[in-house]
C-alpha cells in the first residue's frame, strides 16, 4: 500500500490534521505520521479526528512523533532519559489511537546529536556534539528498545528500526550489515523499515536487501544518487522513470507493507503522483 509522510506537508508549514487531508486528497492509502511537524496542543484528540474523518485509511508512526514543544533530536543512544522515554510513550500513544500498521525510529549515533544546518529540501543534517564509546551507547539503546518492544507486544503494533545514512562526524549506532545482524539476533521482534534512498545512497541496496527482506514491515521510498565528492547528502528525490522497482521482488512481502513516499521542499505534488503512478503500475503489473 501506497503511502506519504505527512512530513511532506510539515516543511509547507501544514498541521498535523491539514497534512493528513491533502494526503487523503492526493489518492493515498497511508500516511505516514512523520518528524517534521510543530508542537500542538491535544495532538491526540487531533489524531482521533483524523482516524474517525479518514477510517479507510491505514497509518504509520516515525519517530520523532508527536513534536516536543521544543526542537529535539531523539537519539536512542542516550538511552532512558525522562525525554526519551516521553518520547516512546509517545510513539505508541499516538500508534494506539491510529491503530498504525509499524511504529518506527532512527537508529542513533555514537554520540550526543544536534540539529545540522537545514538542507534546500527541508530536511536537517545531523550534528555532532560529543563522542561516545560504543559500548555505552549500545548499553543505553538496547534498554530503551526493551522499553519499546515490550510496548510493542502489549499493544500488538509493530515497531522498526530504519537505516540510515553516515553524513556527520558521528557514525549510526546500526548502520552495516553486520550491525543489523547484531541487533536482530538481540532483539528477535523488532522490524525493519527500510530506506531505499539511504540504502541506495550509501551503495548498500544489494548489501541489506538480500540479507534482511523478510524483516522488512515498512519502506521510505525516494531515491538518492551514491555518496560522492558531487553528492554529499541524501536527497530524498522522487525515484527516476528508468529506476528498475523490479528487484524489489525480493521482499515477498512488498504488496502487504506500507511504502511511504518521503520528500521534502524540493519535490512537487505533480512529481510525486508521477512516481505515485509509476511505483503502482510496477508493483501491479511486473511485481508477482
Amino acid at each position: 500500500m501506497l503511502g506519504l509522510s505527512s512530513t511532506y506537508f510539515a516543511l509547507r508549514n501544514s498541521g498535523i490534521y491539514e497534512s493528513a487531508e491533502k494526503i487523503a486528497n492526493l489518492g493515498f492509502g497511508c500516511i505516514e505520521l512523520g518528524a517534521a511537524h510543530a508542537y500542538e496542543k491535544n495532538v491526540f484528540v487531533t489524531l482521533k479526528k483524523i482516524k474517525r474523518d479518514f477510517p479507510d485509511l491505514q497509518f504509520t508512526v516515525h519517530g520523532l512523533f508527536p513534536p516536543l514543544r521544543e526542537k529535539h533530536w531523539f537519539n536512542i543512544s542516550e538511552g532512558i532519559t525522562r525525554k526519551n522515554k516521553k518520547i516512546i510513550d509517545g510513539l505508541f500513544e499516538a500508534g494506539r489511537i491510529v491503530e498504525a500498521r509499524a511504529i518506527a525510529i532512527h537508529p542513533g549515533y555514537l554520540g550526543k546529536t544536534s540539529y545540522g544546518r537545514t538542507l534546500r529540501s527541508g530536511f536537517n543534517k545531523t550534528g555532532a556534539v560529543a563522542e561516545w564509546p560504543k559500548e555505552k551507547c549500545l548499553k543505553n539503546a538496547f534498554k530503551i528498545l526493551d522499553y519499546a518492544l515490550k510496548k510493542s507486544d502489549a499493544l500488538g503494533l509493530g515497531f522498526a528500526m530504519e537505516n540510515t545514512v553516515w553524513e556527520s562526524k558521528l557514525r549510526p549506532l546500526f548502520y552495516s550489515r553486520e550491525d543489523f545482524e547484531m541487533l536482530f539476533r538481540e532483539f528477535h521482534d523488532l522490524g525493519m523499515l527500510f530506506d531505499m534512498g539511504h540504502s541506495l545512497f550509501e551503495s548498500q541496496l544489494d548489501i541489506l536487501l538480500p540479507k534482511f527482506h523478510k524483516k522488512i514491515i515498512e519502506m521510505h521510498m525516494h531515491y538518492s544518487n551514491p555518496k560522492s565528492a558531487i553528492c554529499k547528502t541524501d536527497q530524498h528525490a522522487p525515484l527516476p522513470e528508468d529506476f528498475d522497482l523490479r528487484k524489489l521482488a525480493k521482499i515477498k512481502q512488498i504488496k502487504k507493507i506500507p511504502l511511504v513516499l518521503e520528500h521534502g521542499l524540493d519535490v512537487s505534488e505533480a512529481q510525486i503522483l508521477k512516481e505515485k503512478e509509476m511505483i503502482e503500475k510496477i508493483l501491479l503489473s511486473q511485481i508477482r
